[in-house]
Formats: structure tokens, C-alpha cells, sequence
């Protein structure tokens, strides 16, 4: 098949849904089928396509003139030359913007083509109980064969929407079980910069409230005074995220400096020595999908402890795998940091995490879409 995955968040981006193009694109690449990025430049700030990796990149460019976005049927039109050389049988659209609209106007003058629409993002969920959110989705929607949902609730949240229910699938974000460098705990604490006798917990995402960090450092200090040798590393760009002041805030007025360490933002190509330097990674997400953060921490043997929300509680085993606590608790998120440092099976836990992410790999997703892809292209 030729395949069109069609963009506004890809690389050099460093987020979720740019991660999940690359390496499934990768993956579909390696099961023979051609695949190309469509990346619609909103921002105006792709200047060249050498830092867009190694899958084949056209760029559909903003009107700089303009001082308002393009709307979607003036981006379907810079996309018709595209067409004429590329013929894909598949566009499989990431982002919820003005690109799903225009495949409704794609499709007046190149109806062969499937369309299919993966829900990432968190802010569907958030608004998808208002009426005006739905029509509007209904609208968004109307170009659309098929919709993946990378976890269970945004599938039935997607429900009802004007996509065919047997049209609408859950599948999970990938993982590469080689791609971290296997190195000792020892040995990543030393690189790190932490002590080896230390019980350390990992966070690595955005500083934005629905991640909840705010309630991560809050159970930190209501753990602290019992686990003297605790440090929680927190990894993200904090760079204008809403949270990261608020935390840096409180911090310095609880004393906590010692227990909670802020490196900010790190390449996931260097990712590797922190997963592998820490006990568990932590997730206090107020909703989440099958977290990539959290399947590179179990390819790595750690378990994880996290909200139970969306794909963290499709994912994580309770007490097996890792261990689930309410989410906006930090109480209850104590208890979880409490209950995991008293275990004597740590060890255990992370032996089952990472034999859990053996489902999750990108070639399996990869074969999941396809399978999908196929079936939606004979329905028609």
C-alpha cells in the first residue's frame, strides 16, 4: 500500500504524536509499504528537511502573507500536485486541526483514497461532553473512513460521531524493545548523577496540568520524612508549560531540593540512562492514552506506578506490573510511592513490566494498521 501520513506535529518535534508517526511509519516501511509525511507547516517554521528524519517529507506550506492559519480547503489545494505523484490508497491524518476538514474537500476531486483519523489528543476527552464540541467533531469528521483510538475510553468516547462503530479501532502507541543501550543501574546513576543507594523515581513529560506533576510533588512531600535516601527526577520542557513555575514554587517553599531534582528537557535519544537509573517511572496523568513514556520505561525492566486513567490502567497490572492510584490525589499517590518502596519484589515487577511490552511492539502495531487499513479499503 501507499501510505500518507498526513500532519501539523511531526519532527524535530520531540512530542508524543511526532513519535508515533516516525516510528510507525518506520515500522510500515519495513512491512513493505510505501509511506510518505504530508506536514502542514501551521507555524511557519520548517525551514528544511534536513533535521525531519529519514522517512520522505513534503511540506505544505503556510502563506506567510496571510495572518490567519489557512483554511481547510485552501490546504487540500496545496496538496493537489502531492496527488499526481505520490497516488496514495491511504491518508492517515494525527492532528486535530483544519487537516481533518480537508480530506472532505480531498475527496471531491481524489475519492479513491481512504481516510483514517488517529485520536492522540487529551483536549477531545476533555471536551467531548459539550454539544458544541460534538458538532463540531461531527463536522471534523465528516471525510473520515476510519478512526483509531489509542486507548480503550477514547474509542467509546469517539462512538456516535457519524464514523461507522465497526470502523472504529483501539490501537495502542508503540514501542522499540532495542531502543535504549542495556546498561546497569549502577552505571546510569553514575551518569545521571545519583547516588546508588538512592530510591529513585522518574517523571519525563510536559509540565501541564493534565499530567498532574503539581500532584506528584505534592506526594513527595508527604513521603519524604519517610524515605530520607527519595528523589524524584522530573524530565520535560518546562520552558512556558503552565506548570512548571507552580513547581518550582513549591519546591523551594517545602525545603524540597534534596528529594525532587527538575533537569528539564531531554533528547529521548538520551533518555535511555534515566530509565534505566531509576526504580519506577511515574505517571500522575489526569487522562492519558497508552503512554509512549510508559512503554520505554517497561522495555527496560521498570515498573511503573500511575494513575488509573485511559491506557495507563489498560497497561499497567496492578501489583504485577506496576502499581495504580486515584488520579488528582496525591494521598492516594503516596500511598502507591509507599506500597511499591516497601515491596520485596521490585525486581520481579520490572522482569514482568518489560515481558508485558512484548504486544506493544511497533512491528505489531504496524501489522495491526495495515490489517486495518486493508479492511477499510474492501468495506468500500
Amino acid at each position: 500500500m501507499k501510505i500518507v501520513m498526513l500532519t501539523s506535529d511531526y519532527l524535530p518535534s520531540i512530542g508524543g504524536i511526532a513519535s508515533h508517526i516516525y516510528e510507525l511509519s518506520k515500522a510500515l516501511i519495513a512491512n513493505g509499504h510505501q509511506v510518505e509525511v504530508w506536514l502542514w507547516d501551521r507555524k511557519g517554521t520548517v525551514s528544511s528537511n534536513d533535521n525531519l528524519g529519514d522517512i520522505p517529507v513534503r511540506v505544505i506550506k503556510r502563506d506567510a502573507s496571510k495572518e490567519k492559519l489557512e483554511n481547510a480547503k485552501k490546504i487540500a489545494q496545496k496538496t493537489t500536485g502531492f496527488f499526481s505523484e505520490f497516488k496514495p490508497d491511504v491518508i492517515h491524518v494525527h492532528t486535530l486541526d483544519q487537516l481533518m476538514p480537508a480530506l472532505a474537500f480531498l475527496k471531491k476531486n481524489f475519492p479513491f483514497f481512504t481516510a483514517v483519523w488517529t485520536n492522540h489528543t487529551s483536549r477531545f476527552l476533555r471536551n467531548i461532553d459539550s454539544l458544541m464540541w460534538r458538532f463540531k467533531m461531527r463536522y471534523y469528521l465528516r471525510g473520515i473512513d476510519g478512526l483509531v483510538a489509542t486507548c480503550k475510553e477514547r474509542r467509546q468516547k469517539s462512538l456516535g460521531l457519524g464514523v461507522p462503530s465497526g470502523n472504529c479501532l483501539f490501537i495502542p502507541n508503540g514501542v522499540d524493545p532495542d531502543k535504549f543501550a542495556k546498561i546497569s543501574k549502577d552505571k546510569a546513576r553514575d551518569i545521571i548523577g545519583v547516588e546508588k543507594d538512592a530510591f529513585l523515581l522518574l517523571y519525563t513529560g510536559r509540565f501541564a496540568p493534565i499530567k498532574g506533576v503539581y500532584y506528584l510533588a505534592q506526594a513527595i512531600k508527604l513521603v519524604a520524612e519517610k524515605i530520607p535516601d527519595l528523589v524524584c527526577v522530573m524530565c520535560g520542557n518546562m520552558d512556558g508549560d503552565r506548570e512548571s513555575e507552580k513547581i518550582r514554587d513549591f519546591i523551594r517553599e517545602n525545603e524540597l531540593e534534596k528529594h525532587i531534582r527538575l533537569d528539564g528537557f531531554i533528547k529521548n535519544t538520551l533518555l535511555g540512562p534515566y530509565l534505566s537509573a531509576c526504580d519506577s517511572l511515574v505517571l500522575p496523568s489526569l487522562m492519558e492514552a497508552t503512554s509512549i513514556s510508559m512503554l520505554e520505561a517497561m522495555t527496560v525492566g521498570r515498573p511503573v506506578i500511575g494513575s488509573r486513567v485511559g491506557g495507563i490502567a489498560e497497561t499497567v497490572i496492578e501489583k504485577e506490573t506496576g502499581i495504580l492510584v486515584r488520579p488528582a490525589d496525591p494521598g492516594d499517590l503516596a500511598r502507591g510511592i509507599m506500597d511499591f518502596w516497601e515491596m520485596d519484589n521490585r525486581e520481579l515487577m520490572g522482569v514482568n513490566a518489560k515481558k508485558r511490552t512484548e504486544e506493544f511492539t511497533w512491528r505489531n502495531i504496524a501489522l495491526k494498521t495495515a490489517e486495518f487499513y486493508r479492511g477499510l479499503i474492501a468495506s468500500k
